[in-house]
């Protein structure tokens, strides 16, 4: 009788819960609109033009301070909240910049001073820090107990972290990337011991507060760990929100919220991947034995540039399923936040050479 009546108090909290993924986020003024250069504007169309005719539902382009751009589409509205899956490894980049800042941990220092689990493995007990946020931790990455199950109404799995700490390496740790959910939530586990509270809560106090980013959801297990490999639900301008804290080097409207060096940290490739940082996928060139499935994600990179071939060398960005796009373009002023249905057709780097210089091919 009590183990049904806790599945049904479950149940119903979830229920209750589900709405507020679907409540809208209106703009809150964040960013003044104001109209772009007629050349920005022809890219611009362009790219929503493609966006559109390949799933799309949101496109902002933020220049500046400005909100020069918004698209929306496909019946959407901009204020309706996506679900951005994996761009949601992206927020890694500010939880380590801050937890660093904050003393509360190191880069390069081993998680099993705090993952007691780890100690005896070969292994595990000298991946680092930094290795859980670079993918090249090599733990094992499987898919359907950490991530489908986490994506799932009725959750099977009910302790994400401790799933994810238990997890077999299968590489030595820096041998290897293997883009995963794994990496983020032991990082995660970590964490929430070494803080003492939940890492999205302290995420929200000591970043996403400052810069007013609001969201209408994280995915949670049945623990109720919030899971930081896939669970953020919000819309495109107030993903942007994150993506020019990021681009101005963790300075929000003149006020540091981040060091500088820790922002950059997040946008250094590894040696076995260095296209990819803390949760953001980089544009620099790439040898031809680069992880085939990673370069697969984007279908379009190349040895020329990983995101757009000859676009701009600081080009980065968040992705996630369904084509979810946050991408950031310091040297020029820009971010742009995509949302999508999915599309086998898209490509980054088609849409990237629209609204960056104009070309459709």
């Amino acid at each position: 009788m009590w183990r049904a009546a806790g599945v049904l108090a479950a149940v119903l909290a979830w229920a209750c819960r589900t709405p507020a993924r679907f409540a809208p986020i209106p703009d809150d003024g964040t960013f003044a609109h104001a109209a772009p250069a007629a050349d920005a504007l022809g890219r611009y169309r362009l790219a929503a033009e493609y966006s559109r005719t390949h799933g799309g539902v949101a496109l902002v382009v933020v220049d500046g301070e400005r909100l020069v751009f918004e698209d929306d589409e496909n019946g959407h509205r901009g204020d309706d909240p996506q679900h951005v899956f994996s761009g949601t490894k992206g927020f890694a980049c500010a939880l380590a910049a801050a937890a660093a800042a904050d003393g509360k941990l190191e880069l390069d220092e081993r998680a099993a001073t705090t993952l007691a689990e780890w100690q005896e493995d070969a292994r595990k007990s000298r991946i680092t820090v930094r290795q859980l946020l670079d993918g090249t931790s090599g733990l094992d990455q499987p898919y359907r107990p950490l991530t489908l199950d986490g994506l799932g109404r009725h959750q099977l799995v009910k302790d994400k972290f401790a799933a994810a700490v238990a997890v077999a390496a299968t590489a030595d740790p820096g041998a290897t990337f293997r883009n995963g959910p794994a990496h983020l939530l032991a990082l995660g586990a970590f964490l929430e011991r070494r803080l003492g509270e939940d890492p999205v809560d302290y995420l929200d106090r000591r970043v996403l507060r400052a810069i007013g980013f609001r969201r209408s959801w994280w995915i949670i297990d049945p623990a109720g760990h919030t899971l930081l490999p896939y669970g953020a639900w919000t819309t495109a301008l107030e993903w942007a929100k994150y993506g020019v804290l990021l681009r101005d080097h963790g300075v929000w409207r003149g006020t540091p919220v981040l060091p500088a060096a820790g922002v950059d940290a997040c946008v250094q490739g590894s040696r076995v991947m260095p296209a990819y940082g803390f949760g953001l996928w980089l544009n620099v060139p790439v040898g031809p034995r680069v992880n085939a499935r990673a370069m697969a994600a984007f279908r379009g990179g190349g040895p020329a540039g990983f995101l757009y071939p000859g676009g701009p060398a600081d080009l980065f960005a968040a992705a996630g399923d369904r084509d979810d796009r946050l991408y950031v373009v310091p040297s020029r002023g820009l971010v742009i936040a995509r949302l999508g249905t999915g599309s086998r057709e898209w490509r980054d780097a088609e849409f990237l050479a629209r609204v960056l210089d104009g070309r459709t091919s």
